[in-house]
């Protein structure tokens, strides 16, 4: 099979001319003693294979103009471009043969601050676009499979025909044109089936005291995660995705009854990401996680989630209560209700 097919499979994309110029130039850059550096730390995530690029520090590095242009209006367009040049690069160079048939580089960049934005900026222009938000994940749904790729029988000249489910919506073949068939009835071949990890978080916007908005719910977006990026979150956690807006039919493509179709204009926005970084992690050191993965630090929190007039107040309280912390606390519970000390103090 060849590379570029595994990247850009001709039932989703027609390949232009500046996509192998592209694929061009970042090969001659993964191939000097520089890329080689970064290809070389492709990771194995059980049958994932990732490379996690930090783009700030790739900017030094890399001066290929197309790429940067390319991933501000196609961004994964410039991912799988990139993709597809490590992996030329890993079985040309290293002869790089964990790269079983079929298996794709995935690019997983972060520390991009160009693209942060917040979430009440989160409109229709950012759709197709490469976008980091900030928040807290407040709801982590379960690890599911998601179908991407299955085989079709026809019943009539049984013939197989292999279809690719972009976002995992299912789309079977709707007429098969092997050899004049012309039959309209499949069975699809289950075994046949491709899966990958795939899982939703919801992200809810951190806001400063100055910023809260009486009466308001505050923002959340909808996060898709596949692969290695799964269970890297819990609910609570401050996290930073990285990713691709998409902007999906909320009738059409959630699933809707003809009574909406009325309905079609209306779209949802979700962000399918390309990195996660979890502020617990960031605060980890580097060598704690390599040799010790138990081995956690006990301050674990983000300052960035405490004002300066948080942290006065807990130093000036301190300071005036200290030896008293307990009744304080006490009769901050509840103050309405007169008493009932015993009744508080079994709640704390």
């Amino acid at each position: 099979m060849d590379i570029l097919d595994t990247y850009f499979p001709q039932q989703l994309f027609t390949i232009e001319e500046t996509w192998f110029n592209l694929i061009s130039a970042l090969i001659s850059f993964f191939s000097s003693p520089t890329g080689q550096n970064l290809a070389s730390q492709v990771k194995n995530d059980y049958g994932n294979y990732v490379l996690s690029l930090d783009l700030e520090q790739l900017k030094g590095l890399c001066f290929i103009k197309e790429f940067y242009e390319i991933l501000k209006e196609k961004p994964k367009i410039a991912l799988l471009c990139m993709g597809a040049a490590v992996h030329k690069v890993l079985l040309s160079k290293w002869k790089y043969h964990d790269l079983e048939l079929g298996a794709k580089v995935d690019i997983r960049l972060h520390n991009c601050p160009e693209t942060m934005i917040a979430l009440k900026n989160l409109k229709a222009a950012y759709i197709d676009k490469l976008v980091s938000v900030r928040g807290t994940a407040v709801k982590v749904s379960t690890v599911r499979p998601l179908v991407v790729e299955m085989s079709f029988e026809c019943c009539k000249c049984k013939q197989t025909i292999t279809r690719i489910f972009p976002d995992g919506k299912y789309s079977p073949p709707s007429t098969c044109n092997l050899n004049g068939c012309k039959s309209k009835i499949f069975n699809p071949l289950r075994s046949t089936a491709q899966t990958i990890d795939f899982q939703k978080i919801r992200v809810q916007e951190l806001l400063k005291p100055e910023d809260h908005e009486e009466g308001r719910v505050p923002r959340t977006v909808e996060c898709e995660l596949t692969q290695d990026l799964v269970d890297t979150c819990i609910p609570g956690d401050v996290v930073t995705v990285t990713g691709i807006i998409i902007g999906i039919n909320s009738y059409m493509d959630i699933g809707g009854g003809k009574s909406k179709n009325k309905n079609q204009g209306f779209y949802y926005l979700y962000l399918e990401a390309v990195s996660i970084k979890n502020s617990k992690s960031q605060s980890i050191p580097e060598d704690l996680q390599d040799s010790n993965p138990k081995a956690r630090p006990t301050e674990l929190f983000d300052l960035f989630s405490f004002s300066s007039k948080d942290l006065e107040f807990v130093v000036k309280f301190v300071q005036e209560h200290g030896s008293d912390l307990f009744r304080q606390i006490l009769q901050s519970i509840c103050p309405s209700i007169f008493g009932h000390e015993l009744v508080k103090g079994k709640y704390m």
